[in-house]
């Protein structure tokens, strides 16, 4: 595919500051034409990383409006914009799962996802919020600022993963064929990032799928905008085959201050025992069940 480039005002965009690594690097090459560069993204950070496309968008600094350059998959190429200097924010553009704002902005552009409610019963003990986000998309991202762009130069980028990947696994679940469906939601995700120096804002909880592995473990996976400042707490909803319907918490926070890779974190708590009420088929999940009145918390 080739370039596609525009100048424009609002565009849907993501990234993360990386002002500590050399995220851009401005080279002398052989003239190639007025105003034309090569953008090289070096992939080192993120060697596994498999995008449909890459857009790279460029800030003026004199605050005009960005210049956007879409490649299809991981290769850079050549582009042309008026000399200057820019910001830099780069993103994979096949993301659907994922919201944008300030994006005419390199410092005030940030990302999030869709607020969706969560299970509540009046009367009965609410969930850590009444409210929380969908999980986004896996992104790969990459920004710096300044970046001189002359006629003749090579400009790079090295993206790196944004969104962390959270995999959740309860194990040891006593009488899993009494159950009839299954969700999970975790609590003190950030809720968003601003995009130009990877600050996460807000605390948010994010539903998820689990599903069943043989016949005593539950596991679901999913993507978030990273760890805020309050406890992670797990909560594991089943519906009984009897319509009983039991919330299990879990604080988990310590595992995941303890992660030795804070962008793929494994979480495992032990299983509840589950009353014994006889088999049932499984159905699917609403975010939006009500009626739970039994909670166990596991510390």
């Amino acid at each position: 595919m080739g370039t596609l480039a525009h100048n424009i005002g609002i565009f849907i965009t993501a990234g993360i500051c990386a002002a500590t690594l050399p995220g851009c690097i401005y080279e002398e090459m052989k003239p190639c034409g007025p105003a034309e560069v090569l953008l090289e993204p070096d992939w080192a950070l993120s060697p596994g990383a498999s995008p449909d496309g890459m857009a790279y968008c460029f800030y003026p600094s004199d605050g005009g409006a960005p210049w956007r350059f879409d490649f299809s998959g991981r290769e850079g190429g050549r582009i042309t914009l008026p000399e200057g200097t820019y910001g830099l924010i780069a993103f994979n553009d096949d993301t659907s799962g994922v919201l944008f704002s300030g994006l005419d902005s390199y410092s005030d552009a940030e990302v999030y996802s869709r607020e969706v409610t969560l299970m509540h019963s009046p009367g009965q003990p609410q969930p850590p919020s009444s409210s929380g986000h969908l999980d986004p998309d896996i992104m790969w991202t990459a920004s710096c600022t300044p970046i001189e762009v002359t006629a003749g130069c090579v400009v790079r980028c090295e993206p790196h993963q944004l969104t962390p990947r959270i995999n959740v696994e309860i194990q040891g679940i006593k009488n899993m064929n009494s159950a009839k469906t299954y969700g999970a939601m975790l609590s003190g995700l950030s809720e968003s990032v601003t995009l130009s120096n990877s600050r996460t804002e807000g605390s948010t909880t994010m539903p998820f799928i689990v599903n069943p592995q043989g016949s005593d473990k539950l596991a679901g996976s999913f993507y978030c905008f990273g760890i805020s400042s309050d406890r992670q707490m797990l909560s594991l909803f089943v519906v009984m085959s009897d319509g009983n319907r039991i919330r299990y918490t879990y604080d988990v926070h310590e595992q995941i201050e303890s992660a030795p890779d804070s962008m793929n974190i494994d979480i495992i708590v032990p299983g509840p025992s589950l009353p014994d009420t006889g088999e049932s088929d499984n159905d699917t999940f609403d975010v939006e069940v009500d009626g739970w009145h039994t909670i166990h918390i596991y510390y």
